[in-house]
């Protein structure tokens, strides 16, 4: 009867670890999605003339996908910003 018991409750320690695990999946992927949303916003902002709110944006999105180790996007980010800053020294 114990080992049933203790079979149950090893069972249930994976189920809870799967679910944390996709959980923070999610999480992430929402995280990246808000990046996303904020480098598209940048870069409207850019395109209107509006650099120092594309800035303000660019910015938020670059630490998120910093932080969530996202190379690819954090890459174009970078070169935004960059664009940025030419404008506004400029």
């Amino acid at each position: 009867m114990r080992s049933s018991l203790s079979s149950g409750f090893r069972m249930a320690s994976v189920d809870v670890d799967n679910r944390c695990t996709n959980g923070l999946e999610i999480v992430a992927s929402v995280r990246i999605g808000q990046a996303t949303s904020l480098g598209n916003l940048g870069r409207l902002h850019l395109e209107q003339g509006d650099a120092a709110r594309a800035r303000e944006r660019l910015e938020e999105a670059r630490e998120i996908f910093k932080a969530a180790g996202a190379e690819e996007q954090l890459g174009s980010v970078r070169r935004m910003l960059e664009e940025v800053d030419r404008i506004l020294e400029g």
